[in-house]
């Protein structure tokens, strides 16, 4: 069974670990994520740069780190440069931008619990009707 939509809640969110992620959603029509922590400044700069139409291309990982070396305190400074991860840094840009990728910051509180949710394609309907 295929999963159309991929939702969850997590505590934290490491944008340095989104290439290991993506090519199992790749199939994915959306996927929302809500992280409950307030320390997510990376990707809270990240959607801010997907949300500015004028930059065409998704920056380097090192145009990344440039950009926020004030606010990364060891995420993406501690992250080896490697291709992989700037896959996973412009795919995660290029999702946010095309509308496939639904990321928001809750900032009330923090929540630490994990919770994933896969839409079937085609769901099964309930036995239980009566």
């Amino acid at each position: 069974m295929r999963t159309q939509d991929f939702d969850c809640l997590v505590g934290y969110f490491f944008i340095s670990g989104f290439f290991r992620l993506y090519p199992a959603l790749e199939s994915v029509k959306k996927v929302r994520i809500l992280i409950g922590l307030k320390n997510e400044q990376v990707v809270d700069g990240l959607i801010q740069i997907a949300n500015n139409e004028s930059e065409e291309r998704a920056p380097s990982t090192a145009e990344v780190k440039t950009t926020f070396s004030s606010m990364l305190q060891s995420e993406l400074v501690q992250a080896r440069d490697t291709l992989a991860i700037e896959m996973g840094i412009r795919k995660f840009i290029e999702w946010i931008r095309s509308g496939k990728l639904e990321v928001k910051l809750y900032r009330e509180q923090n929540i630490h619990a994990k919770v994933y949710i896969m839409t079937p394609e085609h769901p099964v309907e309930s036995v239980n009707h009566c």
